[in-house]
């Protein structure tokens, strides 16, 4: 099947909530038996603040949830037959803007502890 790259109608489109846009879009296909589909995306940039927010919202560890995994990180560097007192410096700092962190944020998949302020992030 043939494939099209995405076409920008972005500057045709008068994007408001009171207007109505009447779209053609005509392209030279072969005559064949394939069908073809055609969608249309409409999106909005949201400000770096709305992003950390929704962040917020929707993909924050519980308490629980980052105390278990700290001492799932932790277990595997404690020898059983050895007493230690472990002690883990962290930066209050971002490692991205080193300015305070605000909102801390990693990645799920990541397996360091330390984490980054959000904001900072999805603002580079």
């Amino acid at each position: 099947m043939d494939t099209y790259e995405p076409i920008e109608i972005t500057h045709q489109c008068i994007l408001t909530a009171i207007t109505l846009n009447h779209i053609s879009i005509t392209f030279d296909i072969p005559k064949t038996n394939e069908s073809y589909y055609y969608a249309i995306f409409v999106g909005r940039r949201l400000k770096a603040a709305e992003v950390v927010e929704n962040i917020k919202k929707t993909n924050m560890f519980s308490i629980e949830e980052t105390l278990c995994l700290l001492k799932n990180q932790f277990k595997n560097h404690i020898d059983e037959d050895i007493l230690s007192e472990e002690n883990i410096s962290l930066s209050l700092r971002c490692p991205v803007s080193y300015s305070k962190i605000v909102d801390p944020v990693r990645f799920k998949g990541c397996t360091h502890i330390q984490s980054f302020d959000a904001l900072s992030y999805v603002n580079l």
